[in-house]
């Protein structure tokens, strides 16, 4: 009995000094992969987040991208909305992190990531027809001289 008392103290001993020896930042520091750049958050989400250098903050969910094109450190990400442009010389690293899910959200830095703009689509039919409509007065929809349908 005494012995297996002994055992167990020492084991408890034994575990506290490890640990104390392996607090959280030096399991993350030993374990964790290091980031690419502190311009993106590394993680997984299903909504992207992209912070524009006018302040502004766009969110996509990821699966409703259209389509992507990286050329000469530029990613151009394409969504139903517009487009969003990351220029810097780690956005190819970046572009590669987001495609694997890895990247949710991103903001120029200045140094990895130089800017992050976004650029809404314009269809000028759609903005004739809306400018149109909001010209329509009750007389011009002749809502009041509508026949009833019953009668």
């Amino acid at each position: 009995m005494r012995l297996a008392a002994g055992r167990a103290a020492r084991m408890a001993a034994d575990n506290e000094s490890f640990m104390s020896d392996n607090s959280d930042n030096s399991f993350t520091d030993r374990y964790s992969t290091k980031r690419a750049s502190q311009a993106w958050e590394e993680a997984s989400a299903p909504i992207v987040r992209f912070r524009t250098d006018d302040g502004a903050c766009w969110g996509f969910i990821f699966h409703h991208l259209e389509y992507a094109r990286f050329e000469r450190d530029t990613l151009l990400l394409e969504w139903s909305i517009g487009t969003i442009r990351i220029r810097g010389p780690k956005a190819e690293i970046f572009f590669d992190k987001f495609a694997n899910h890895q990247a949710t959200s991103v903001g120029a830095d200045g140094r990895d990531i130089e800017s992050v703009t976004m650029r809404l689509k314009t269809d000028e039919a759609v903005e004739e027809a809306f400018a149109a409509i909001e010209k329509l007065t009750d007389a011009d929809l002749n809502i009041d001289d509508e026949p009833d349908e019953g009668g």
